[in-house]
């Protein structure tokens, strides 16, 4: 069955209700329905990707490394002293107390 061109307007629309029929309503009840009718296969396909995931996650080869060096030193000043941690506000600080 091949698509004609014809110019007869009646013509055209009998022939597209034959291309599209009638287009059914699915509700989420029908889906539910179809997946407990195959659930064991749902099943075995969930099952073997999910294995074969963890086996492609435990085997693969890292992609990036990456390395750290923390310097501790002792804190110099008191806390209390904002001049010591932030040198741009100690200015301000000291002109606020004085």
């Amino acid at each position: 069955m091949g698509l004609q061109y014809n110019n007869s307007g009646n013509n055209d629309t009998n022939h597209l209700k034959d291309l599209f029929p009638d287009e059914e309503t699915h509700k989420l009840k029908d889906y539910v329905n179809i997946i407990r009718n195959h659930l064991v296969s749902v099943m075995i396909i969930s099952l073997t990707i999910l294995v074969l995931s963890i086996i492609y996650a435990a085997t693969a080869t890292d992609i990036y490394k990456a390395n750290t060096v923390l310097k501790i030193s002792e804190p110099k000043g008191s806390i209390l002293d904002a001049s010591s941690f932030l040198p741009e506000f100690g200015g301000e600080i000291k002109l606020i107390d004085s």
